[in-house]
């Protein structure tokens, strides 16, 4: 058992990240009727949900949803009218982004223990 507490560190680092998802704010696709239609009525807002929103009078506000109900959807520090909502950006994890993360990681692992480990093993049995 490798008892080096760098080493340990690294392992500890490269595991954690591989447990971290990529998110980006992805556009919702729809005219802004039909989204307005969609945020009151199919769920494609939800509480809780990370948005990016933008209003027919060029504000855009970005929030964590904490309320909505057939007039408003509310964050901690806004408040947006649905029926002036042109365009809405909800959180969503990227695969790709978390796909290529994991990638890396599992090739970072990889090069600790064909590189270093040997090293660590070798100087830890030395006299």
């Amino acid at each position: 058992m490798i008892k080096n507490t760098s080493f340990r560190k690294i392992i500890s680092i490269v595991v954690a990240i591989n447990f971290i998802g990529c998110t980006t704010l992805q556009p919702i696709e729809a005219e802004p009727n039909e989204l307005q239609y969609k945020i009151r009525h199919e769920n494609i807002v939800n509480i809780n949900d990370r948005v990016k929103v933008f209003t027919e009078d060029g504000k855009e506000y970005q929030f964590q949803v904490t309320a909505i109900d057939e007039k408003d959807i509310r964050g901690e520090d806004a408040s947006v009218p649905i029926n002036s909502i042109v365009a809405v950006e909800s959180q969503e994890i990227s695969i790709g982004k978390t796909s290529l993360l994991v990638g890396a990681g599992i090739g970072i692992y990889a090069l600790i223990v064909i590189l270093i480990a040997p090293a660590l093993i070798l100087a830890a049995a030395a006299p």
